[in-house]
């Protein structure tokens, strides 16, 4: 009997497999692609010939493949493994799915844990690891000292196992946004000979305080529709999107974000919330072209 298994060897499963020998942990791994578990095999890291062989030669499992999906056929046929055994989530999916999964786990009278790995592989082992569980809290008390051996802090979310799974969603669009922004940002100070050390002093004071604001902002469900309040309307949001998407197509730029904003700020000044706060964006809704 091993500490813990790992199923999945990519980027992320490899180095919680890297992180949890390094804790001193007996591993036992298993991946579709039998040579990728085999490289990480060692002293304290064994490789299982099946899911129902990693399944139980551990009291606890971690999973760590592209998505639920992949997680569900990995476990086709093997439910009957589960039982009296913790498996616990890590790889990405949505609300309902990571339900559904908790379910089909405790029916078979097993444990379940989902969590939303919110670093990138690089993090695991560091104090900069951020994870997040949700699920039977005492669940995650049995295993917390288990899982803070990954790195970071391991913290609790909810009772809900889908809770996880929708705060991943729900920071993809900013993450995502900010990112992209902030590389298009770059490449217009490096195309105007602007300094990128000056370009990041700014982004880095910038960033946190707009976050902040969205944050004040939204914590303030009547402020949209108060005139008092409103700081920049709808349909200044769309007027002032032309300007950056003029500048961005002329210098070779992809203004295709942008436009997507300019079309559902026209969308809330034909819905009639033209003079409303712009932080009422996420109730607009227009028609974009596929």
């Amino acid at each position: 009997m091993t500490d813990v298994s790992v199923i999945g060897c990519g980027n992320m499963g490899s180095a919680l497999i890297e992180a949890l020998w390094d804790a001193g942990n007996e591993v036992a791994v298993w991946n579709r692609t039998r040579e990728k578990a085999e490289a990480l095999a060692g002293p304290r890291v064994s490789v299982a010939d099946s899911v129902g062989e990693a399944l139980t030669a551990s009291p606890v499992t971690l999973i760590s493949v592209t998505d639920y999906g992949a997680t569900r056929e990995v476990l086709d046929g093997e439910d009957d493994r589960l039982a009296g055994s913790t498996l616990i989530q890590l790889s990405n999916g949505t609300p309902d799915a990571a339900r559904a999964m908790a379910e089909r786990v405790t029916r078979a009278d097993g444990d379940y844990l989902d969590g939303t790995v919110f670093s990138y592989p690089k993090a695991v082992g560091t104090e900069q690891l951020f994870i997040m569980y949700s699920g039977d809290a005492e669940v995650f008390e049995a295993h917390e000292e288990l899982l803070e051996r990954l790195g970071g802090t391991a913290s609790y979310l909810s009772e809900d196992p889908g809770a996880t799974s929708a705060l991943d969603l729900a920071a993809v669009p900013p993450a995502m946004l900010m990112a992209n922004a902030i590389w298009q940002g770059a490449k217009i100070c490096e195309i105007e000979g602007v300094p990128f050390e000056t370009f990041a002093e700014v982004v880095r004071n910038l960033v946190p305080a707009i976050a902040e604001d969205a944050l004040r902002k939204e914590a303030d469900p009547d402020l949209p529709a108060d005139p008092d309040k409103v700081e920049v309307s709808v349909r200044q949001a769309a007027e002032d999107a032309d300007r950056p998407i003029e500048y961005f197509e002329s210098v070779g730029l992809d203004a295709g974000a942008l436009r997507a904003f300019k079309r559902v700020f026209e969308a809330g000044v034909e819905e009639g919330r033209g003079e409303h706060d712009v932080s009422c964006v996420a109730e607009l809704h227009a028609e974009h072209p596929r």
